[in-house]
């Protein structure tokens, strides 16, 4: 029983050793919410939202070209519809 709380105590405390860091130290990117993108399927009717969604996603992790993260997004879209 001893060595059981032993051990949970233990990996506790590794566990917050490499969590904290980790949250202190990450470089966060700070989106102001009238910056968020959206790209609009075309036609409505398709079935690429889910390329609508991937394409939010990595224009908001950086990649595409565009100044904005909305320019990003319908680059990225673009070039997957294509």
């Amino acid at each position: 029983m001893k060595s059981s709380r032993i051990a949970v105590a233990i990996s506790s405390i590794i566990l917050f050793s490499v969590l904290i860091p980790g949250q202190l130290f990450a470089e966060w990117v700070k989106v102001a919410p009238d910056s968020l993108t959206d790209v609009d399927k075309d036609p409505p009717g398709d079935m690429s939202c889910w390329l609508a969604t991937a394409s939010n996603m990595l224009a908001g992790a950086g990649y595409g070209d565009g100044i904005t993260f909305q320019e990003r997004a319908e680059d990225i879209y673009d070039e997957l519809m294509d």
